[in-house]
């Protein structure tokens, strides 16, 4: 039986399908585009990707050929990145691999992975995405590294990047204290710290992208527009609602606290810097710069 596992943490939603006919849809079988839930008001969305971005997706499989193409969502083929997929582990049943590659022409494509090895064949496909010709002020950008739980192996630092509709807002300013009450009821402050905590406020995005950012928020690296954060919660989301039917599509937000907020390294220096010093040849008139340690009459440099 052939066995291809791609988790749900890489950069891009991947869902099977050329199993699809006459099998009942659920959250995991369908992507987003294919979706005709009763009541549901069906709104378009594209994943957004930076020209600059790399996309990772990393999948492991027993079959023996893989394929990994990137289509224009008219079905058109663009480009052929099978050469991008490196082996990174292996085992006596299956292999993992990476493939990380970047899309420099701004459009809208989706990639196809096809394992086989001549006798079973399985086609994957990802979420519809959008390279630039988006308004970047209105998203943020989302990395992640690090998961004991997400199926990933982490031989190459794999980190992965997502964009989602939304801002940081509301900027909150705390501290952790530890105070210790006095015998005359005054207080002495023992230490403390002290916290920034924004809130992410998301647009309207869709499930799998929701999903995502829960998802993004169990690693242990958690960055946004290249600051890391951790959060205790997962976000508070709800439907966008449109009338008397739901959306595909959630608002909500999400309260984070930066990391070492406020925690330096000491600044000293690890080598004793290099002192110069002035030589006075008496004999021959000359002002030499000679490095300290030289048994000679020696002034310091100004």
């Amino acid at each position: 039986m052939a066995f291809v596992q791609i988790p749900l943490s890489n950069t891009l939603r991947m869902v099977r399908t050329d199993n699809q006919d006459g099998t009942l849809q659920n959250f995991d079988n369908r992507l987003l585009h294919q979706e005709a839930y009763t009541d549901y008001n069906v709104r378009p969305y594209l994943q957004k990707v930076s020209s600059v971005d790399s996309i990772l997706i990393q999948f492991a499989t027993d079959l023996t050929t893989v394929t990994a193409e990137v289509y224009n969502i008219d079905g058109s083929l663009l480009v052929d990145k099978s050469g991008d997929i490196t082996l990174i582990q292996s085992s006596t049943s299956f292999n993992i691999y990476n493939l990380l590659f970047q899309i420099a022409t701004q459009g809208q494509y989706y990639l196809q992975l096809t394992f086989t090895d001549g006798v079973d064949t399985e086609i994957w496909q990802s979420e519809w995405f959008q390279i630039d010709g988006y308004v970047v002020e209105n998203l943020i950008k989302i990395e992640y590294n690090t998961g004991d739980n997400d199926g990933i192996s982490y031989l190459n630092n794999e980190t992965f990047i997502i964009r989602v509709e939304g801002r940081l807002v509301e900027v909150e300013h705390e501290q952790e204290s530890e105070v210790y009450d006095n015998y005359n009821e005054s207080l002495s402050k023992l230490n403390s710290f002290a916290k920034r905590s924004p809130t992410l406020e998301l647009g309207a995005i869709p499930r799998y992208m929701a999903e995502k950012l829960n998802l993004a928020l169990t690693h242990e690296v958690f960055k946004v527009n290249d600051v890391k954060y951790q959060s205790k919660d997962a976000a508070d989301i709800d439907f966008l609602k449109a009338d008397i039917n739901v959306t595909n599509l959630y608002t909500g937000k999400l309260k984070l606290q930066q990391e070492n907020y406020e925690i330096y390294t000491e600044a000293t220096d690890d080598v004793a810097p290099t002192t110069n010093h002035i030589l006075i040849d008496e004999n021959q008139g000359k002002l030499i710069i000679r490095d300290q340690g030289i048994n000679n009459f020696t002034r310091y440099k100004d």
